[in-house]
């Protein structure tokens, strides 16, 4: 499956689920001032971008290392994907986020919460593919773009579009990240199924 910059860029995107973290990232930034939070969301997702790319670049060789598969990944990747988007779809009050009294480092919104595992096993998905590292990376530099650009501004949407705005976004965002995920899925169903009866007798 060749994709372009733009549908590698869009599905990074989803994947990061800004719309859906917004509510999150204000409960956990809201004991701060208004520039203390904008100076830490910030910083959050210079964070995550940096993970991401040390995957990019890494991350394959940590798995090689222990014989993983394309058609693991793939399998693997479509369902933390489809996890991913169920959460989006079904939030079961996920939107508290945790009481901090002081900044958060890393942890939880850079990660788990922007880089995740499904976007880690999507990253290296889609090196397997060979869309090539410089592609990718281009791509996840784009996405990260408009990722921080959507988290900065949370405090303004929040107000403009409120409550039911952004879970309208966040559950559009969760269908087609919920079609893309069995896509994968089904592509490595089919790689496994073509190793089989290439091994068969």
């Amino acid at each position: 499956m060749t994709l372009s910059i733009g549908q590698i860029t869009f599905m990074l995107f989803l994947v990061t689920n800004p719309f859906g973290n917004i509510p999150i990232f204000m409960s956990i930034v809201k004991e701060f001032n208004f520039p203390t939070q904008k100076r830490i969301l910030l910083r959050e997702c210079f964070f995550s971008f940096l993970i991401a790319s040390f995957f990019l670049f890494a991350g394959r060789h940590f798995l090689g290392a222990f014989g993983v598969e394309l058609y693991a990944i793939e399998i693997s990747g479509g369902l933390l994907l489809l996890v991913i988007a169920s959460s989006m779809l079904f939030p079961f009050g996920l939107l508290s986020g945790p009481k901090l009294h002081r900044p958060p480092y890393i942890f939880p919104m850079a990660t788990p919460l922007i880089t995740g595992g499904g976007t880690l096993a999507l990253i290296i998905m889609l090196s397997e593919q060979g869309h090539g590292t410089g592609k990718i990376f281009l791509a996840l530099l784009l996405a990260w773009c408009a990722m921080t650009a959507v988290v900065t501004s949370g405090a303004y949407l929040a107000r403009i579009l409120g409550g039911a705005g952004l879970s309208a976004l966040q559950y559009i965002m969760g269908m087609i990240l919920t079609l893309l995920s069995f896509e994968i899925i089904m592509n490595g169903a089919t790689l496994f199924m073509q190793i089989l009866t290439r091994t068969l007798p």
